[in-house]
């Protein structure tokens, strides 16, 4: 298979090892209207899905994963595709403050998760109008 280097701007790729999660935000996703929703358990896996058809117009991730982090996938991400966007959900309190200084981090037990990461997909994929 040719690799597709195309960015794929309507495109969101949740990738969380917490099968309930992926398929809870994608949910939530759907029902505010985005229809382009890839969901991944495992962070290698998505990576790999990148590199053989191009990159999603933004991808949320879970920090804590078994093969890898989400700031290691997103880093992995940038590397091939420096115009990629993403955000990073977590329950953990301790997210290194590089990683924090790079990528937005949203806490899943935050009430206003939903509304942050809507907040974050919109801005990403808002038709960007002409260059002045």
């Amino acid at each position: 298979m040719t690799p597709q280097t195309d960015f794929q701007e309507n495109v969101i790729m949740v990738v969380d090892d917490t099968e309930s999660m992926a398929i809870c935000v994608k949910g939530f996703l759907q029902a505010m209207g985005y229809a382009a929703i890839e969901t991944f358990g495992c962070p290698q896996k998505a990576l790999d899905r990148i590199r053989e058809r191009g990159c999603p117009g933004f991808i949320v991730t879970d920090y804590e994963m078994p093969a890898m982090t989400g700031v290691a996938l997103l880093d992995s991400i940038t590397q091939l595709y420096p115009q990629s966007n993403g955000v990073i959900m977590t329950c953990h309190s301790a997210i290194p403050p590089a990683a924090a200084a790079r990528y937005t981090v949203i806490r899943k037990d935050a009430p206003d998760f939903f509304g942050r990461l809507l907040r974050h997909v919109r801005e990403e994929l808002a038709p960007k109008g002409p260059v002045r």
